[in-house]
């Protein structure tokens, strides 16, 4: 499996949208992530849940999630105290952690 993730915040704040895309995956792989304020290393404080999932075919999953209410109040809380932040989850049996960097 292999992938990336990406999280964006527009000037507006009025929403936040987080990409996870994943590939090389069996047809019928469970997947579950979660954004959170905390590198891999650290359990933090949850962000926002993403939408599970399972794989149907081609092994190739592309969630977005667009954020508002407590999920955007969460990263905007994430922001202003300079937090790291990760995309953790599970696909199939195996756990996975991606930190982002800020740009």
């Amino acid at each position: 499996m292999t992938g990336k993730a990406t999280l964006a915040l527009p000037a507006s704040q009025s929403s936040a949208t987080a990409i996870l895309y994943l590939y090389r995956m069996k047809t019928g792989t469970k997947v579950t992530a979660e954004l959170r304020a905390a590198t891999c290393s650290q359990t933090g404080s949850l962000i926002a849940p993403m939408p599970s999932f399972t794989t149907t075919s081609g092994g190739t999953w592309r969630d977005r999630l667009v954020s508002s209410g407590a999920g955007l109040r969460n990263l905007k809380a994430a922001l202003a105290k300079d937090s790291p932040m990760s995309v953790r989850g599970t696909v199939g049996g195996q756990k996975f952690c991606a930190g982002f960097a800020l740009q």
